[in-house]
């Protein structure tokens, strides 16, 4: 009798040994909005793989992500509701913000190039994707809001996926990050790693508020230079009216799919059933523009160019054809 179908779950560098860390999948709970929420309650790994001989099994890459699709986004702009609203569509099994794209930022302590880390997380994202498409349709990824600086890995490693890329006006992700912080966000302002655009150079704000700014600027920089057919670009007050025209783009059938829902808060832990979105206040929302007025300024103007490349792109293309 064969034992649980074992997947790789994390990279993880223990002494002097790379390592790969194997999970039994039947033993998450696949409710949850993020995968870390859905790992087991003491999630011990079920096995260790040395990273090399992992690696070399994985063989070559197989290059096929036809049915995998994939969110880019910034942070705080509803991603995990989208993605919930998707997994409730019964066509998409859910991987939000698994941990293996660490690599791409760590790279094992600088033991392995990049090149190497991006192999790695195309190789794991193959296996979860065999697993996944045994259960539904197609594959759904919600990267973590970091990845926008691996964009042209990633595009050209998974050749035939949709993807997707959601924003947000500056005002709400920023007090948002700076009202429930992610960890990685602490970690870089504490540490100083923060490589800042030009406008922010002097610039007077709270750390975290100015990490969070610059990646927010970055991203939408980013993106805004990408012109791609199987990428669709979406606001987020746009969700619900654009809901339909997103489950097309990501290859997904929305005459079979429930209405779009925004009645409960994704980001929760489920265990105990959903929980009700509680908005933030109009009061403290203004209190965070007032006390970060220049920020806000650079970032309100980041997203405002964004916002016109579209008609800016179709004006110039008009002015060609004549």
């Amino acid at each position: 009798m064969s034992g649980p179908t074992l997947l790789p779950y994390l990279f993880k560098r223990a002494g002097r040994h790379n390592l790969v860390q194997m999970i039994d999948p039947e033993r998450f709970d696949w409710s949850q909005g993020f995968f870390k929420l859905a790992l087991p309650g003491d999630h011990p790994a079920d096995g260790l793989v040395p990273f090399d001989d992992w690696l070399e099994a994985q063989g070559a890459h197989e290059g096929n992500f036809d049915n995998v699709s994939a969110i880019f986004h910034v942070s705080r702009c509803g991603s995990t509701l989208l993605s919930q609203n998707i997994k409730a569509t019964n066509q998409a099994f859910v991987l939000s913000e698994p941990p293996f794209f660490r690599i791409l930022r760590h790279q094992m302590d600088g033991t392995i190039d990049y090149e190497t880390a991006v192999r790695a997380c195309l190789a794991m994202l193959q296996a979860w994707r065999r697993w996944a498409l045994t259960r539904a349709p197609r594959l759904l990824v919600k990267f973590n809001s970091q990845l926008h600086l691996d964009h042209r890995a990633l595009f050209e490693g998974m050749p035939g996926a949709k993807f997707l890329f959601l924003y947000r006006e500056p005002l709400s992700v920023l007090e948002s990050l700076d009202r429930g912080t992610p960890s990685y966000l602490r970690r870089e302002a504490a540490q100083g790693r923060i490589e800042l655009i030009k406008e922010f150079a002097e610039i007077v704000a709270d750390p975290i508020v100015l990490a969070g700014a610059n990646r927010y600027c970055t991203a939408l920089e980013i993106f805004s230079s990408i012109t791609r057919d199987d990428l669709l670009k979406i606001e987020y007050p746009d969700l619900p009216g654009q809901y339909s025209k997103i489950l097309r783009h990501l290859g997904f059938d929305e005459t079979t799919a429930p209405a779009w829902s925004a009645k409960h808060n994704a980001k929760s832990d489920q265990r105990d059933g959903p929980k009700p979105y509680q908005p933030v206040s109009p009061e403290r929302l203004a209190q965070f523009a007032n006390n970060n007025t220049k920020l806000l300024a650079i970032a309100e103007r980041h997203f405002r160019r964004f916002r016109a490349e579209p008609a800016q792109a179709l004006a110039f293309a008009g002015h060609e054809a004549t």
